[in-house]
């Protein structure tokens, strides 16, 4: 396995001053109790995946878990508050939800300025309800810092706050680890982000060797295929672990050249491989495994 995507946490610190750029349609945020929330993170969550790559889908009992429904106990240590945002001018669909609890301590000394809450999720299928779910989020009562876990290296929130410093990034880390098997499935299983053909020559040199050998990609935007081609000249010959880095696009090409894990044959090839394995946004798993 390799590291191919990664998530920063992050603190954000609710000053009263502090704004964000509002929705440009209304959009309601309201509470709702785990259980009502269920079907509707499942149906954001589903578009929400769709948006980035590295994302996985979950099952129904990782979401009974996840919200601390039928007896399980909810992510965190205390009860989660549970909102969705919804549109007001449309059919009303609910396209983003949050869950969040309040970290322990007394409020009501000297240092309630400290007062903290852990935003266990925040996910929008949309640009309006991501900006209405933060606008409630930064306005909690009391709360006077948020902390976020494991959210994309490229999360907006900074660049959209009247003060992009009150978004501190705290922790970046691997996010996701992946370990190609099959090499023609797993390149023709994707999209590109430019147009091009290359034979590629993988090395798998890890236990079973399964990615081994070369094949042909001929792909782009709207297409892939990739199928072997034992006979064919190599413009890059790579390790499945430098393949398995690039594979969602959350890693340089070039990096991982210099890590000694590909090699260009043809020259400008390097190039071109970065230009077709290019993602955006970053690719990012939300559900930890």
């Amino acid at each position: 396995y390799w590291p191919a995507s990664f998530g920063s946490n992050y603190s954000i610190r609710s000053s009263p001053g502090l704004t964000i750029r509002t929705p440009s349609a209304p959009v309601e945020v309201v509470q709702v109790e785990p259980a009502e929330l269920l079907e509707h993170a499942i149906a954001v969550h589903a578009r929400v995946r769709r948006q980035r790559a590295g994302q996985i889908d979950r099952d129904r009992p990782y979401w009974l878990r996840r919200l601390g429904l039928e007896g399980h106990r909810p992510a965190g240590s205390r009860e989660l508050v549970c909102v969705i945002a919804r549109g007001t001018d449309g059919d009303g669909s609910v396209d983003a939800y949050a869950t969040w609890s309040a970290n322990d301590g007394d409020w009501y000394h000297e240092y309630h300025d400290q007062a903290q809450a852990m935003v266990t999720e925040a996910l929008a299928a949309t640009p309006d309800s991501y900006l209405a779910l933060w606008q409630y989020l930064l306005g909690l009562d009391l709360i006077r810092v948020l902390s976020l876990d494991a959210y994309p290296v490229d999360e907006p929130l900074e660049w959209l706050l009247s003060d992009g410093r009150a978004a501190r990034r705290t922790w970046t880390g691997d996010n996701d680890w992946l370990r190609l098997l099959d090499v023609p499935a797993a390149l023709s299983a994707r999209r590109y982000g430019a147009t091009d053909r290359l034979v590629l020559d993988v090395i798998d040199r890890d236990a079973g060797g399964w990615a081994h050998g070369k094949v042909e990609l001929d792909a782009g935007p709207e297409h892939a295929q990739c199928r072997p081609a034992a006979t064919a000249t190599a413009d890059l010959s790579l390790s499945q672990r430098g393949l398995a880095a690039i594979y969602l696009g959350g890693n340089p090409v070039r990096s991982q050249q210099l890590a000694g894990l590909i090699d260009e044959h043809t020259p400008g090839a390097l190039d071109r491989l970065q230009a077709m394995f290019a993602t955006s946004p970053a690719p990012w798993n939300a559900t930890p495994f």
